[in-house]
């Protein structure tokens, strides 16, 4: 059985260096000191290309096979804080999106009318969204301007997206994001693997401060005395 290695990225500030002690389902797997900058805690950044403070390396808590959930607490002990952002596991599935700009177009029932393709090319088993990603329908058939969608609704002429994603199976040496589904914070559906978030006991509704897209980890700032608590969602790894 193989196991996974994980890591916990974000930022952390400190004029002297931030420990942290962290738990998964009750076991110590991580205290000490993390990568610090010495300046002041933000009230917010992008934790987009965050590094890793610290990893949980070829964890029995995280063979390939498994998928579930864990209880986890960090506590922050010294400095001034940190700016938690994705957590990344290795041997898990990764994808990448060709997209196609198609302006001045509309769905009426199940057909795509195309008015100007802008860049790439429309094609069979495209998926079809805007650029909100409010909707995703997909192409069965057509040519041209004229395609058939899989599903019917109606979407007035305005700039939409075709596209098809190609998935690439996870090895040793590339991490991604440990949960590849959504959980849910008041209606909205984000991609992170935290859920039932606390910080100091206290429930937290939304991330404070909350991320300006809905496509990526929200960010979480602990300061320092506090610990955050919460749910950890954990996808199946993939290899070849």
């Amino acid at each position: 059985m193989t196991n996974r290695t994980v890591q916990f990225n974000g930022y952390a500030y400190g004029d002297t260096p931030v420990q942290l002690n962290a738990h998964i389902n009750g076991e110590l797997v991580f205290s000490g000191e993390v990568p610090t900058q010495a300046s002041l805690l933000p009230a917010a950044t992008d934790p987009r290309g965050a590094p890793a403070l610290f990893t949980v390396e070829n964890s029995p808590l995280f063979p390939i096979e498994f998928s579930g959930t864990y209880p986890v607490t960090i506590s922050v002990a010294t400095g001034y804080g940190i700016i938690f952002g994705v957590v990344e596991s290795n041997y898990m599935e990764s994808s990448s999106t060709t997209l196609t700009t198609i302006t001045n177009s509309s769905i009426n029932e199940n057909i795509l009318t195309v008015g100007e393709v802008v860049s790439g090319t429309v094609k069979i088993d495209d998926f079809v969204t805007d650029e909100n990603q409010t909707f995703y329908n997909s192409i069965v058939s057509g040519s041209g301007n004229s395609w058939t969608v899989e599903e019917n609704q109606i979407v007035t002429p305005t700039t939409l997206y075709t596209g098809n994603v190609v998935n690439y199976p996870g090895n040793s040496t590339s991490f991604y994001n440990i949960f590849n589904d959504t959980v849910n914070y008041e209606s909205i559906n984000v991609y992170d693997s935290r859920s039932n978030v606390t910080i100091d006991g206290v429930f937290q509704a939304t991330p404070i401060p909350p991320r300006d897209t809905l496509n990526s980890t929200w960010t979480w700032v602990v300061e320092q005395g506090s610990t955050i608590a919460f749910t950890l969602n954990i996808s199946q790894g993939n290899v070849a």
